[in-house]
């Protein structure tokens, strides 16, 4: 499921792959956008701990990320990035979960994000 807002956007897909735990998971996801850095992304690393975090889904291991997108004339973007991830189905597929906003509405949407992410539930729940 994609989904776009005035201020956000993001995904939450099942994907089959072999998945090990949740942390694992989550450094695969987390590593995929940390190739790209310096390439169409910049200063890609983990959220200040001064940044709150949502609640991720039960079970799932989540991290607030923060990058900058350089944008054409010195005009770039910083912007905040939720990702979680889950394994399904006794390890063999993973619940992903995609958030993006700007850096400068991120406290104003995490109420919104809390709330989407709250309403996903699992059978392994």
């Amino acid at each position: 499921m994609a989904f776009e807002s005035v201020t956000s956007w993001g995904q939450v897909q099942a994907a089959a792959y072999e998945v090990d735990d949740p942390e694992s998971c989550l450094a695969d996801l987390i590593d995929i956008f940390a190739d790209d850095d310096g390439e169409k992304i910049d200063n890609y690393g983990i959220a200040p701990i001064r940044m709150d975090r949502i609640e991720s889904v039960p079970g799932s291991a989540s991290e607030l990320m923060t990058y900058t997108f350089p944008g054409e004339n010195g005009n770039d973007l910083d912007l905040v990035m939720f990702v979680s991830c889950m394994p399904l189905l006794d390890g063999d597929a993973a619940l992903e979960i995609f958030m993006t906003t700007t850096a400068d509405v991120y406290d104003d949407v995490m109420v919104e994000w809390e709330d989407l992410v709250a309403g996903i539930t699992t059978d392994e729940d």
